[in-house]
């Protein structure tokens, strides 16, 4: 059993907000005392510690999201997860986060070891929510071409694999399937 997985008494999800300017942080711990003053010491990150050095102490309120008995930290890191996706989508600019998923949810302290949600499949509704939240990203021209030539010169996933030969049905049914896509733009 890793320390990810061993069951805590307590586990909470925690914002600390910066009234003077309201931005916050966003985090998760079986230790609310230990946690806080670690960000009293030396913060989360430079963007936190930034803002603690120029409003100081007396500006920062620390509230508790949510409160869990007997969990492990790998279940808050995908609840802390949650709500940073939630803010990378609706208020990235108010956070103070760097990073839009929990200690260990994308990070290398979890690498190789299967996520927290692996094999629960999302119901219909989180997938048109994810779908829905996906669609029209406005993408800027530099964007687009970094996305391009980081692309460039790596070999498709499919290149030198055998694929099946289509029926003449199948590349029908693509056919029509692409022109009516393209007939919706």
């Amino acid at each position: 059993m890793t320390n990810y997985d061993k069951i805590r008494k307590k586990g909470w999800i925690y914002r600390i907000w910066c009234v003077s300017n309201g931005t916050y942080y966003i985090g998760s711990t079986p230790d609310l005392k230990r946690r806080w003053v670690e960000h009293c010491k030396n913060g989360p990150n430079k963007k936190f510690r930034n803002a603690w050095d120029k409003y100081g102490p007396a500006s920062f309120e620390f509230e508790v999201l949510e409160e869990f008995d007997n969990v492990t930290l790998r279940f808050l890191q995908g609840i802390e997860t949650s709500y940073l996706q939630f803010v990378k989508k609706t208020d990235r600019k108010n956070s103070l986060n760097l990073k839009f998923y929990g200690r260990g949810g994308n990070g290398s302290a979890n690498k190789g070891r299967t996520g927290w949600n692996k094999g629960i499949p999302h119901s219909e509704e989180t997938k048109r929510k994810i779908s829905e939240g996906n669609k029209g990203i406005p993408r800027s021209e530099e964007t687009k071409r970094k996305m391009s030539e980081a692309k460039k010169g790596r070999t498709p996933w499919n290149k030198g694999k055998k694929m099946r030969s289509l029926s003449e049905e199948t590349k029908r049914k693509m056919s029509e399937s692409m022109k009516r896509r393209r007939n919706k733009q």
